[in-house]
């Protein structure tokens, strides 16, 4: 099965902080950008595949880490539009969970 990716507005802001972050502060890294596309290709060609990090709403809330990175994509699976809606990018060091939202 194959589907598409959303990046809620929440997770976009996220991921633009991280985005952001990780130029300032991790020149000589791997371009978090090119990890965040290979994440997304995951998700497209498996959405299925990442564990389950909790239920919200009855709906699952999928979690898969960012290859050499602290961090995670939370995301659930849309079946009737064929999409995984990405809810937040949040780093696993925090200490703290992700602030999750679905419909």
């Amino acid at each position: 099965m194959r589907i598409s990716v959303r990046i809620e507005d929440d997770a976009a802001k996220q991921f633009e902080d991280l985005r952001s972050w990780w130029s300032r502060n991790r020149p000589a890294a791997r371009s978090l950008k090119s990890q965040l596309v290979e994440a997304s290709n995951r998700i497209k060609e498996a959405p299925y595949a990442s564990p389950v990090y909790t239920v919200l709403n009855d709906i699952p809330i999928r979690r898969l880490l960012i290859r050499r990175t602290p961090y995670a994509i939370y995301y659930w699976v849309d079946e009737a539009k064929a999409e995984a809606r990405v809810i937040a990018v949040w780093s696993c060091q925090r200490g703290e969970a992700p602030p999750l939202r679905v419909p």
